[in-house]
């Protein structure tokens, strides 16, 4: 007795063609994650680093502010501002403006020049019971609360209009430098300030 059997079940190549609408079905959303997730990354550095750019012009322009209520002269605040000016510095805005204009050795550490090398990598203090915890600036990173961040901010000075004898302004620019992960690479913001002699 001879009886056919019907054999029911998948081709080899049904199998392939299903697995493959499944491997399309799951991969799409995953690159559509990984790419959100790149994004919110970057937009989140990005606003950091526009917030640690604010945050030294309006350090900057305090000091003139601070410099002006207290009698100083335009020129006084050209040897407070001098390592910047036409060269490269950066800030520890965690120093009081009228430390830094009464001060020379607070000015020295709060405004530093780089000189023709990068500025140093900016800190971050990741400590609660510390006065200065969430903010950026120089110290030295000596524990795990003090960490080093990816971020560092470059501040040049340019005198404007120098062709005048009574030129009273300058050009605060500022760059605020990161690594956007392995394959991202480096990116910077910038920010340009006028400051006047407002007295």
């Amino acid at each position: 007795m001879n009886m056919k059997r019907s054999q029911h079940g998948f081709t080899l190549l049904e199998t392939l063609v299903a697995v493959s609408l499944l491997m399309l079905s799951i991969v799409g959303p995953l690159t559509i994650a990984q790419k959100s997730v790149k994004t919110s990354t970057y937009t989140k550095n990005r606003t950091t680093a526009y917030y640690l750019a604010q945050d030294a012009q309006e350090f900057l322009r305090n000091i003139r502010d601070t410099n002006s209520l207290a009698g100083g002269t335009w020129s006084t605040l050209g040897g407070v501002y001098g390592p910047c000016v036409n060269g490269k510095c950066d800030v520890d805005t965690q120093y009081s403006p009228s430390q830094v204009i009464s001060n020379s050795a607070t000015r020295a550490q709060a405004i530093q020049s780089c000189g023709t090398t990068n500025c140093p990598t900016l800190t971050f203090v990741d400590d609660p019971t510390d006065l200065h915890n969430g903010y950026f600036g120089h110290k030295v990173a000596v524990s795990t609360t003090i960490v080093e961040s990816q971020y560092r901010r470059e501040i040049t000075i340019t005198p404007l209009n120098t062709s005048s004898p009574d030129s009273r302004e300058l050009l605060i620019r500022v760059d605020v430098i990161w690594h956007e992960g392995i394959l991202g690479g480096e990116k910077k913001i910038s920010l340009y300030d006028e400051v006047y002699d407002w007295q």
